[in-house]
């Protein structure tokens, strides 16, 4: 299961209280509705975690597969899942590169993403010595 920063969450635990003094109640609701689904399945901030921007690809794909199926089960109707298929590819692309601009995110590369043979990892580490 995917975590969530606990650090993301506190963020938008803010994010929503400003919402509802603001009256953006819209707003305020969706970002509470996030925080309690997301809850359950944090991380620490440092802790090793990894994601691949083909997983990521197959979660944001299977968002819009799930308003597929919703919007068949709406309207009553059958699916022609070739041309879905091309519908989600679509808007799974252009979503995820709307969201990654305003995000501020120019590279397009992921945060966890695995390192690829030959790369190299750097880690900053800092020791403190006390004296007495």
């Amino acid at each position: 299961m995917r975590t969530v920063k606990k650090t993301l969450l506190y963020r938008l635990a803010a994010q929503a209280e400003e919402a509802e003094i603001r009256g953006l109640t819209k707003v305020a609701d969706a970002l509470t509705d996030q925080i309690q689904k997301n809850s359950d399945n944090t991380r620490q901030t440092g802790t090793f975690y990894t994601y691949a921007a083909k997983d990521f690809q197959k979660d944001v794909e299977g968002k819009l597969w799930d308003i597929v199926v919703r919007a068949a089960d709406f309207y009553d109707a059958g699916v022609d899942a070739a041309d879905m298929q091309e519908l989600v590819q679509k808007y799974a692309e252009d979503l995820v590169n709307d969201v990654r601009a305003k995000l501020g995110n120019k590279n397009g590369i992921g945060a966890y993403e695995p390192t690829v043979p030959g790369e190299e990892t750097q880690r900053v580490v800092i020791e403190l010595d006390e004296e007495e």
